[in-house]
């Protein structure tokens, strides 16, 4: 059991941080359309 955890944790850490860089830049893109 402790070793499946080990093996996951990185993949979804990865995928969070790509899953937040994505609505990030759509979240500034909306901005700049509204500021523009």
């Amino acid at each position: 059991m402790p070793s499946l955890p080990s093996t996951i944790l990185p993949v979804v850490i990865t995928l969070y941080k790509s899953f937040y860089k994505i609505i990030t830049s759509k979240y500034l893109l909306i901005i700049k359309l509204f500021i523009i």
